[in-house]
Protein backbone atom coordinates (compact mmCIF):
# COMPACT_ATOMS: atom_id res chain seq x y z
CA UNK A 1 0.00 0.00 0.00
CA UNK A 2 1.39 3.28 -0.72
CA UNK A 3 2.36 5.38 2.01
CA UNK A 4 0.14 8.56 0.86
CA UNK A 5 -2.74 6.85 0.46
CA UNK A 6 -5.28 7.59 3.37
CA UNK A 7 -7.49 4.05 5.24
CA UNK A 8 -11.21 4.58 5.13
CA UNK A 9 -11.00 4.85 8.83
CA UNK A 10 -8.74 7.72 8.74
CA UNK A 11 -10.97 9.20 5.76
CA UNK A 12 -14.07 9.17 7.85
CA UNK A 13 -12.34 10.68 10.95
CA UNK A 14 -11.54 13.59 8.83
CA UNK A 15 -14.72 14.06 7.04
CA UNK A 16 -16.44 14.04 10.66
CA UNK A 17 -14.37 16.69 11.79
CA UNK A 18 -14.79 18.90 8.89
CA UNK A 19 -18.44 18.54 9.02
CA UNK A 20 -18.31 19.11 12.27
CA UNK A 21 -16.42 22.68 11.70
CA UNK A 22 -18.16 23.14 9.08
CA UNK A 23 -21.56 21.44 8.40
CA UNK A 24 -25.24 20.43 8.99
CA UNK A 25 -24.04 18.17 11.91
CA UNK A 26 -24.39 18.46 15.31
CA UNK A 27 -21.50 17.85 18.07
CA UNK A 28 -23.30 14.40 19.17
CA UNK A 29 -22.08 13.22 16.06
CA UNK A 30 -26.11 13.55 14.30
CA UNK A 31 -27.24 15.26 11.18
CA UNK A 32 -29.10 18.54 11.76
CA UNK A 33 -32.49 18.03 9.84
CA UNK A 34 -32.48 21.40 8.23
CA UNK A 35 -36.33 21.08 6.57
CA UNK A 36 -37.43 20.97 10.49
CA UNK A 37 -37.23 24.68 10.87
CA UNK A 38 -39.46 27.70 11.53
CA UNK A 39 -38.79 29.03 8.39
CA UNK A 40 -39.73 27.03 5.41
CA UNK A 41 -37.26 28.22 2.37
CA UNK A 42 -35.59 26.50 -0.94
CA UNK A 43 -31.89 25.79 -0.35
CA UNK A 44 -29.25 25.84 -2.97
CA UNK A 45 -26.23 25.30 -2.23
CA UNK A 46 -22.49 25.31 -4.27
CA UNK A 47 -20.51 24.05 -1.96
CA UNK A 48 -17.77 21.42 -1.98
CA UNK A 49 -15.41 20.01 0.89
CA UNK A 50 -12.20 17.85 -0.17
CA UNK A 51 -10.37 16.44 2.04
CA UNK A 52 -6.50 15.08 0.20
CA UNK A 53 -2.66 15.60 0.58
CA UNK A 54 -1.29 18.66 -0.86
CA UNK A 55 0.90 17.49 -4.32
CA UNK A 56 3.44 20.38 -4.16
CA UNK A 57 4.74 23.29 -1.95
CA UNK A 58 2.07 26.64 -2.39
CA UNK A 59 3.38 29.39 -3.99
CA UNK A 60 0.97 32.82 -4.34
CA UNK A 61 1.30 35.16 -6.79
CA UNK A 62 -0.32 38.40 -8.24
CA UNK A 63 -3.35 37.77 -10.28
CA UNK A 64 -2.72 39.35 -13.76
CA UNK A 65 -4.95 37.11 -16.22
CA UNK A 66 -8.04 37.10 -17.26
CA UNK A 67 -8.85 33.01 -17.14
CA UNK A 68 -8.79 33.84 -13.13
CA UNK A 69 -11.27 35.13 -10.87
CA UNK A 70 -11.26 37.86 -8.47
CA UNK A 71 -8.05 39.96 -11.12
CA UNK A 72 -5.39 41.88 -9.53
CA UNK A 73 -5.57 40.14 -6.18
CA UNK A 74 -2.72 37.37 -4.59
CA UNK A 75 -3.85 34.36 -5.59
CA UNK A 76 -2.49 30.43 -5.16
CA UNK A 77 -3.06 27.13 -6.65
CA UNK A 78 -4.09 24.23 -4.20
CA UNK A 79 -3.31 21.12 -5.73
CA UNK A 80 -4.85 17.82 -3.87
CA UNK A 81 -4.73 14.46 -4.58
CA UNK A 82 -7.87 12.52 -3.68
CA UNK A 83 -7.82 9.05 -3.52
CA UNK A 84 -11.17 7.09 -4.65
CA UNK A 85 -12.69 5.14 -2.34
CA UNK A 86 -13.05 2.16 -4.73
CA UNK A 87 -10.94 0.01 -6.73
CA UNK A 88 -10.40 -0.30 -10.73
CA UNK A 89 -10.71 -3.08 -12.98
CA UNK A 90 -7.16 -3.67 -11.87
CA UNK A 91 -7.65 -4.03 -8.47
CA UNK A 92 -6.20 -0.56 -7.52
CA UNK A 93 -7.12 2.52 -5.92
CA UNK A 94 -6.71 5.75 -8.41
CA UNK A 95 -5.70 8.88 -7.36
CA UNK A 96 -7.66 12.37 -8.95
CA UNK A 97 -5.60 15.26 -8.88
CA UNK A 98 -7.83 18.56 -8.45
CA UNK A 99 -6.91 22.16 -8.46
CA UNK A 100 -8.08 24.90 -6.30
CA UNK A 101 -7.87 28.42 -6.30
CA UNK A 102 -7.12 30.46 -2.90
CA UNK A 103 -6.95 34.17 -2.81
CA UNK A 104 -5.50 36.85 -0.32
CA UNK A 105 -5.33 35.68 3.44
CA UNK A 106 -6.47 32.44 2.47
CA UNK A 107 -3.75 31.82 -0.04
CA UNK A 108 -0.95 33.62 2.26
CA UNK A 109 -2.02 31.23 4.99
CA UNK A 110 -2.01 27.89 3.23
CA UNK A 111 1.40 28.78 1.31
CA UNK A 112 2.84 29.57 5.06
CA UNK A 113 1.65 26.67 7.14
CA UNK A 114 0.96 23.49 4.80
CA UNK A 115 3.58 21.62 2.95
CA UNK A 116 3.93 18.80 0.13
CA UNK A 117 2.08 15.81 1.55
CA UNK A 118 0.03 17.34 4.32
CA UNK A 119 -3.51 16.34 4.52
CA UNK A 120 -5.78 19.62 4.01
CA UNK A 121 -9.28 20.16 3.92
CA UNK A 122 -10.81 22.45 1.25
CA UNK A 123 -14.43 23.96 1.73
CA UNK A 124 -15.52 26.30 -1.54
CA UNK A 125 -17.63 26.69 -3.94
CA UNK A 126 -17.93 26.00 -8.18
CA UNK A 127 -17.66 28.80 -10.33
CA UNK A 128 -17.26 29.67 -14.08
CA UNK A 129 -16.51 32.93 -15.23
CA UNK A 130 -17.95 33.39 -18.41
CA UNK A 131 -20.47 30.96 -20.34
CA UNK A 132 -16.65 29.92 -22.30
CA UNK A 133 -14.40 29.25 -19.88
CA UNK A 134 -13.99 25.94 -17.82
CA UNK A 135 -15.32 25.31 -14.17
CA UNK A 136 -12.87 26.56 -11.44
CA UNK A 137 -12.85 25.43 -7.75
CA UNK A 138 -12.68 28.57 -5.60
CA UNK A 139 -11.39 27.90 -1.60
CA UNK A 140 -13.70 29.89 1.08
CA UNK A 141 -11.75 27.97 3.87
CA UNK A 142 -8.57 25.48 3.89
CA UNK A 143 -8.00 23.45 7.22
CA UNK A 144 -4.81 22.15 8.32
CA UNK A 145 -5.63 18.45 8.97
CA UNK A 146 -2.36 16.83 9.41
CA UNK A 147 1.08 16.96 8.73
CA UNK A 148 3.10 14.38 6.20
CA UNK A 149 4.64 12.08 8.78
CA UNK A 150 9.14 12.24 8.81
CA UNK A 151 8.71 8.46 7.44
CA UNK A 152 6.59 9.27 4.93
Amino acid sequence: MCANVLTKDEVGNYIFHYLLLFGNISNQGRFVDLSKTKERREIVLNQMILVGRLTHDITVEKNKEKDIPQENKKYAIISLAIPRSFKNSEGVYDTDFIDCYAFDNIAMNTSEYCHKGDIVGVKGRIQRIDSTSELQLIAEKVTFLSSKSPEE
